[in-house]
């Protein structure tokens, strides 16, 4: 060891001894380990804030792009595609209902609530 890294290896033990001496001490312990989930923890809410921040521009773009995207959907009730599968499904023999399910228009997005699906009747 050189007299250069003597002071480094110092602080380095006192740091660490502190530490071993506190969690072998079970009141320490406790106290020890609470003050570090409270650092990791405000450390993860600064990363998530910052992320936040840095890509907040983006996201406003996107939610505006999905809204746009949203009322194009909502104003065109059938797709080409919706209506081929509705022709085709008029020409088999289909359960009860599920014909007169796919004629129904599809009821606008922006008024059905999240976490429950409508159902048709």
């Amino acid at each position: 060891m050189t007299e250069r890294n003597r002071p480094r290896l110092e602080r380095i033990k006192t740091h660490y001894d502190a530490e071993f001496a506190a969690l072998a001490n079970p009141q320490k312990r406790e106290e020890w380990l609470s003050k570090q989930f409270e650092a990791q923890n405000r450390a993860r809410q600064r990363l998530i804030y910052d992320w936040n921040e840095k890509h907040r521009p983006a996201k406003e773009q996107a939610r505006r792009d999905m809204s746009l995207f949203q009322s194009l959907l909502d104003s065109k009730p059938f797709s080409a595609e919706r209506a081929e599968f509705t022709k085709l499904a008029s020409q088999m023999p289909l359960e009860g209902g599920l014909l007169q399910a796919l004629q129904k228009p599809i009821p606008s997005r922006s008024k059905q609530h999240f976490g429950r699906q409508s159902s048709y009747r």
